[in-house]
């Protein structure tokens, strides 16, 4: 996807700090998410900005979730969502006043960590929500949705971070020194179970059960005494979103703590070159578009002498990486596999064994080719990294990594080699035949080939029969 640029900067009122905490950091502030300059030259004393990012750094690293199980399209619209819901629980008599007070506060806990607008206390500015979303930041608010590079943006709030706190030691002020003392220990959040709940959305009462004696026997914290970003941390977020059992949760803690780092050169050179290809995708893709494109090229560098008209022995080309695929029964069948890596474990790619379409060959290359997306794509650098391959998921990575491995397997180009003279029932058994694929996937590619537009009304509501998304097909 092509970056859209997040922009953060302050025009100082006067080039040198002086006076007290508040003088020293008075400026202007200018906002620009993508096109939408958000706050555009906004008077304010910066010092609270820096105590804002000091309260909220763990949060802004690590939280990705909703409170209260919501899922709203965009960060800034969590209270609509929040509302729409109380107002028709309680029309049905399905909520009681008391839990929509607990709700309300959980939302508005949550708008006070991520809403960039909060900093300014005593003063009115839009609202810029911030919520990480893997290797990305979402931006949103008012008429606009930024999704930047995650590490992008944590780098360019440190680096202003750092720039009024800098201003801040130049003086001597005791607000000034208490806000820069805050800053320099904004990492050093003292690990609890109570913490480990609100950056991962999952009950207290889960995490106890998966991890410690109760569970894995394994530390959500890899044994830090501080809140980390670890690699637990991301697959309890993972297994709760996903709705596992607590015993499926700590069946998978318990393999990633078996699965020391191991990174073959092979992988790693992909990596780069992956990451290269990334870089040089156009501005403003659809996940789909841009999964597409990435297959494209994934079929061209990890499968050079593969015939196009054979299936590809993706297990082998795993294998060949030396990322080990372990088969696990989890206690939803909805979920097909996972793939789990963070510092000191993984990549490890898991495979629910109970899971009704890895039982078919056709199942199981689909999540190894969905697996093969996020292995190339969205291991970055050490940051932790769980996904889970459900058909339930509907965020951008996981749309991506659908359209790249449908792409993978099954390219669109060969939907004009081999749709001639027959109907589409015919044309999809065949192509699930020939290429061990589902229905479902040779239906998509038909649609998104350059075929697509040339189907009748009548075909399309034959092909809205192979596919588990019908409204996606018009």
């Amino acid at each position: 996807m092509g970056t859209v640029t997040f922009d953060l900067r302050i025009q100082w009122s006067r080039p040198d700090p002086a006076g007290n905490a508040f003088e020293a950091t008075e400026g202007h502030a200018d906002l620009r998410v993508g096109e939408k300059e958000v706050w555009a030259g906004v008077h304010w004393h910066w010092v609270d900005l820096l105590a804002f990012l000091a309260e909220n750094w763990v949060f802004l690293k690590m939280e990705q979730t909703y409170p209260a199980g919501l899922k709203p399209r965009m960060p800034h619209l969590l209270r609509h969502a929040a509302v729409e819901r109380w107002e028709l629980e309680k029309r049905s008599g399905l909520i009681t006043d008391n839990r929509i007070e607990a709700e309300e506060e959980d939302v508005f806990g949550f708008e006070c960590r991520h809403d960039l607008a909060c900093a300014l206390e005593g003063k009115w500015a839009p609202s810029a929500f911030m919520l990480r979303e893997g290797n990305h930041m979402l931006i949103s608010g008012d008429g606009f949705l930024g999704r930047e590079k995650y590490s992008s943006v944590m780098t360019m709030l440190k680096e202003l971070g750092d720039e009024i706190a800098g201003r801040l030691r130049q003086i001597d002020n005791v607000v000034a020194r208490l806000r820069v003392a805050e800053w320099d220990q904004r990492e050093r959040r003292p690990f609890s179970l109570e913490l480990a709940s609100l950056v991962t959305g999952a009950p207290i009462n889960f995490l106890d059960e998966i991890s410690g004696d109760r569970g894995a026997g394994i530390s959500l914290n890899d044994n830090n005494p501080e809140i980390r970003d670890t690699v637990f941390m991301a697959a309890a977020r993972m297994a709760y979103g996903a709705s596992l059992s607590s015993r499926s949760a700590a069946a998978i803690l318990s393999i990633v703590a078996k699965s020391p780092k191991s990174v073959s050169g092979d992988l790693r050179v992909l990596w780069q070159d992956a990451q290269d290809q990334m870089n040089a995708l156009p501005v403003g893709l659809s996940a789909a578009e841009e999964g597409h494109l990435l297959a494209e090229w994934a079929r061209n560098r990890i499968l050079p002498q593969h015939r196009e008209e054979a299936p590809p022995n993706l297990d082998a080309l795993v294998d060949g990486w030396m990322v080990p695929v372990c088969g696990l029964g989890l206690s939803h069948d909805g979920v097909d596999a996972m793939l789990c890596w963070g510092d000191g474990h993984g990549p490890v790619v898991i495979i629910n064994s109970t899971s009704a379409r890895n039982r078919k060959s056709s199942g199981h290359r689909a999540a190894l080719a969905h697996e093969i997306c996020h292995l190339l794509f969205d291991l970055e650098n050490s940051l932790p990294f769980a996904e889970v391959i459900s058909g339930e998921s509907d965020d951008w990575t996981e749309k991506r990594a659908r359209a790249f491995a449908a792409e993978l397997l099954f390219p669109r180009k060969l939907c004009e080699r081999y749709f001639k003279d027959t109907t589409l029932a015919s044309f999809i058994g065949e192509m699930t035949l020939k290429f061990d694929i589902s229905s479902e996937i040779a239906a998509w590619q038909l649609y998104r080939s350059t075929l697509g537009t040339k189907l009748t009304n009548i075909q399309k509501g034959e092909l809205k029969k192979f596919v588990s998304n019908p409204d996606g097909i018009d």
